[in-house]
């Protein structure tokens, strides 16, 4: 009653705790909006921390600046945990999951005062050993991921141990189906189908010997195919005078579009202009080159028999996990709240998983889902000190949502005011020397927290390697792809140069403690810089912000710290439509994987070239995918439609259903 009354009193004076004054200002020269929030109620006290726990006593509308009692005054909202039921091993399982995050035997068995071997005969199928590294999984968890590997193991396993049979029955009722020739589009440059098939293409069909060599980590692919330069089946029936049938090939397979340049002098300069008629003639060609390939690539059945096991092997591998939240009793939140099942699900793919994409729409409870997953984890002992970044005018509704539903949380929020000269080292100090279950920043303060010079220095270094490896790669007449590569060197060495003048002693993210991000409203980082001798198609923009490369590098750090758990992301709005956007977001949360599958540059085969293919057409459909567009009039390339994308769902997004949370 008394902190009713004086919440009453305190609004009536002054109008609600969370008052918030916005205003818009535009940029004369970028014309970009900024959208600042300010809160004179709460603005004296923005350095204790627990300012933003008085904030979250109350219910506040923005829309209409009016606030309402929260939960805290109608009811309790901190009690003790209950203790469990436990009846029966599931019961026990689901409490060892809630309490561990993982099976442990040991631990269920005490619970139910039962001996190991009786556990495991009771949970049958809902728990298997993994003979890889002999720990107890879920079924959830471990009848998923790459399972033809899994099964592989657990056959040799089987051999050894009777024990495993078991997971070899389970194993073989969640193997991929096989994907028949007639769904595999087996093209040129499928890495798959060795050198050694195209060259017999070559000999059947045109009736020449060739060589070709193949480089996979370069995804590049070399012919030697000079006697089709004189030959009629070169020059006529499979390709141009000015564009035979070897150099089509060698463009198929380095997935180039051919174009034919005539050079017309001009006193004493020159200058290249587009032959459309010959590039045109060009390009028919190279059509009835692929078009004939995949006609003949499956038409010896030995050789279709091998190349369909090869691929499905590869590509078509994986199990989809189906996560279940639904044991989660999330220990010290608010009673006043009940998450949905979505937001359980979220939370525990987090827990089990690790880097994961919350793709739920606005007004899904992404905030809640992030704050119990940081707790949770925390909880566990699976990280240290979180580190949650939002959109500035998110900032006080992360804090208050974050404290309303774990009202004894410690928090530390902080905004770009808190980096001026004057209070950055208070500010970076204070987060280093406490045990903040998390800290709130926004998008623009993130960019002050410090990564080491030395392994950020690296990583330029690396890429600017890796620019360097393609501009050999790139035809000496390509002058769009070799100026975008040199455009994006210069880039990285003014990032280079700008690290060496950087003399600030501020504490590095590192010595912060923090082993954690999550990123909501990721969106605005998705502009990731890439490597690509394919820039000049259409949703391939190689150019990235600032801002998502100074996320990048601190993920990739904090990676280094704690593997598998150093970033979550959460946006609406996930992918806006481009290839370009989906590398970003696979190399943000699963660097290393795709680095295992060969995936780790845009340009590798099982990516630009297995996923898409280049369209010279006119107008081509748009697939119900939604990823790729419509293809524009000439000369205007885009990616027209995907391959087999078990390259793709192999590295996807990690992404929740979309759902909404409600208040008791």
């Amino acid at each position: 009653m008394k902190l009713r009354i004086a919440w009453s009193s305190f609004v009536r004076d002054f109008g609600p705790i969370n008052h918030t004054k916005v205003s818009i200002t535009e940029n004369g020269e970028t014309g970009e909006t900024r959208e600042t929030h300010r809160r004179p109620n709460l603005q004296p006290f923005l350095d204790d921390p627990d300012c933003w726990l008085v904030a979250s006593i109350e219910t506040y509308d923005l829309d209409t600046d009016t606030a309402k009692p929260g939960p805290i005054f109608s009811e309790r909202v901190i009690a003790p945990p209950s203790p469990p039921v436990i009846i029966n091993a599931a019961d026990a399982l689901a409490v060892v999951l809630n309490e561990r995050g993982h099976v442990d035997i040991d631990h269920i068995a005490a619970l139910l005062h039962e001996d190991r071997e009786t556990i495991i005969e009771e949970l049958g199928s809902a728990i298997y050993r993994d003979p890889a590294d002999a720990s107890w999984q879920t079924s959830d968890a471990y009848l998923s991921g790459p399972v033809r590997d899994k099964l592989a193991i657990a056959e040799a396993a089987a051999e050894l141990d009777p024990a495993y049979k078991r997971n070899v029955e389970a194993l073989e009722a969640v193997q991929p189906a096989d994907l028949s020739p007639s769904e595999i589009t087996a093209r040129l440059a499928a890495p798959w189908i060795p050198a050694s098939d195209v060259v017999d293409f070559v000999k059947e069909t045109m009736g020449t010997e060739i060589r070709i060599r193949h480089m996979p980590e370069l995804a590049s692919w070399t012919v030697d195919a000079r006697m089709l330069s004189y030959r009629a089946e070169g020059t006529s029936d499979w390709g141009t005078k000015r564009r035979h049938a070897g150099e089509l090939l060698a463009d198929a397979l380095n997935s180039r579009i051919p174009q034919i340049f005539d050079t017309i002098k001009e006193g004493d300069s020159e200058r290249r202009v587009l032959n459309v008629v010959d590039t045109e003639a060009a390009k028919e060609k190279l059509t009835k080159i692929k078009a004939a390939f995949q006609s003949w690539v499956w038409s010896d059945p030995d050789r279709t028999d091998r190349l369909a096991r090869v691929y499905n092997d590869r590509f078509n591998n994986i199990a989809p996990r189906s996560f279940n939240g639904d044991h989660l009793q999330l220990p010290g939140a608010s009673g006043a709240f009940v998450l949905y099942g979505h937001q359980k699900r979220g939370i525990w793919r987090i827990i089990s998983a690790g880097a994961t994409y919350l793709a739920h729409a606005v007004g899904a409870g992404k905030t809640m889902t992030m704050a119990a997953a940081i707790m949770e984890q925390r909880r566990l002992g699976l990280i240290s000190k979180a580190m949650l970044v939002v959109p500035g005018h998110c900032l006080a509704q992360a804090a208050r949502e974050f404290l309303a539903l774990y009202p004894t949380a410690r928090i530390l929020v902080a905004d770009e005011t808190n980096f001026t000269k004057d209070k950055r080292h208070r500010f970076l100090s204070r987060a280093a020397t406490a045990t903040w279950d998390a800290i709130i920043i926004t998008h623009s303060a993130f960019k002050f927290i410090a990564v080491p010079a030395a392994f950020e220095r690296q990583m330029i270094e690396d890429e600017l390697g890796l620019y360097e490896e393609l501009l050999t790669r790139v035809e000496s007449d390509d002058r769009v792809s070799r100026k975008q590569l040199e455009r994006l060197k210069e880039g990285l060495k003014d990032r280079l140069e700008s690290l060496a003048t950087v003399k600030d002693d501020l504490l590095t993210i590192s010595e912060i403690g923090v082993d954690h991000i999550i990123v909501d409203e990721a969106q605005e980082f998705r502009k990731l810089s890439f490597a690509t001798n394919m820039s000049t198609l259409k949703g391939v923009d190689p150019n990235g912000s600032q801002r998502a490369w100074d996320l990048y590098v601190k993920s990739r750090f904090i990676e280094t710290k704690n593997p598998g758990r150093a970033l979550v992301l959460a946006s609406g709005t996930p992918i806006t439509n481009t290839l370009g956007e989906m590398f970003a977001v696979q190399r943000f949360l699963g660097f290393e994987a795709l680095r295992e599958r060969g995936l780790h540059e845009f340009d590798a085969p099982e990516r630009g070239k297995e996923s898409g293919r280049p369209c010279h057409s006119r107008r081509c459909q748009s697939l119900a995918s939604g990823i790729f567009h419509q293809c524009q009039p000439p000369r205007t390339l885009r990616f027209a439609r995907p391959y087999e994308d078990g390259d793709l769902s192999s590295a996807s997004l990690s992404a929740a259903p979309i759902g909404r949370y409600r208040a008791k």
